[in-house]
C-alpha cells in the first residue's frame, strides 16, 4: 500500500488526514524516535523568524512498513522526492526510507523491488522537527544528524509535512537571509564530511 497524505494547517494546529491522532515509541522493531524540536529561547518577537511551517512540504507523501519497494519508488517518482516516512496504520512513524536505501538494497539482495518489504531497509533512527520551530533548529539537526530532510511531527504525534535542506535554501527571507545561508553552508559541509573519507580505498566489482 502507498499512501498520500493529505496535510492541512487548522485553526488550532496542524491536522493531517490520513494520520491518527497520537505517536508513541513503543513500535515493534524498537523505534528511537529523536526530536529536534527544542524552541530557541530568548528570540526577539518583533524580528523575523522563520518556522518550519513556512517552508515544509506540507502534503508529505509517506508509505506502510509493508509497502514493497516497488511501491515506495512509485511514489517517489510521482512525488519528485527521494525520503519517505514510514507510517504505521495507527499513525506511528516508525522509520524512514531513502532511494539511496532501495538502490543499495535492490542492488545487494538479488530481489526483485515487489519482493523486498520498505520495513526491510528503512532507517529505524528517526529525527524530526515540529511546525513551530525556528528552522534553524531544523538546520541544526540536519547538522548534527549528518541527514538532509526530516519529517515534521506536530504536538500531538501527527505527520505533518517534510522539510529538506533545499526547502530552506529555495524559501528563506528576511533579513537574516545571508546568516542563514552561511549555516546551511555549515550543514551541508558537516553532512558530507561525514560521509566521506578522506582516503578511498580502492576497490572493483568482482
Amino acid at each position: 500500500m502507498i499512501v498520500l497524505g493529505s496535510g492541512r494547517r487548522g485553526f488550532d494546529g496542524w491536522t493531517p488526514g490520513s494520520v491518527s491522532e497520537h505517536l508513541t515509541l513503543h513500535a515493534p522493531c524498537s523505534v528511537e524516535v529523536i526530536r529536534g524540536s527544542v524552541l530557541a529561547k530568548g528570540v526577539n518577537e518583533r524580528s523575523h523568524v522563520m518556522k518550519v511551517f513556512d517552508m515544509m512540504m506540507g502534503t508529505p507523501y509517506f508509505c506502510r512498513p509493508g509497502s514493497n519497494l516497488g511501491e515506495a519508488t512509485e511514489l517517489m517518482w510521482r512525488g519528485n522526492c527521494g525520503f519517505l516516512p514510514v507510517v504505521e496504520s495507527d499513525g506511528k512513524v516508525v522509520g524512514v526510507v531513502t532511494d539511496r536505501d532501495i538502490c543499495i538494497a535492490l542492488g545487494t539482495r538479488g530481489h526483485p523491488p515487489g519482493e523486498v518489504a520498505t520495513a526491510e531497509v528503512m532507517s529505524k533512527e528517526v529525527y524530526s522537527c515540529a511546525p513551530e520551530d525556528d528552522v534553524r533548529i531544523a538546520l541544526g539537526t540536519m547538522r548534527d544528524r549528518h541527514v538532509r530532510r526530516l519529517p515534521v511531527i506536530a504536538k500531538k504525534g501527527k505527520l505533518v509535512g517534510v522539510i529538506s535542506m533545499d526547502d530552506v535554501l529555495l524559501r528563506f527571507e528576511g533579513p537574516d537571509a545571508m546568516k542563514t545561508a552561511e549555516e546551511i553552508v555549515s550543514a551541508f559541509r558537516a553532512i558530507n564530511t561525514h560521509q566521506l573519507p578522506a582516503v578511498m580505498p580502492t576497490q572493483t566489482a568482482a
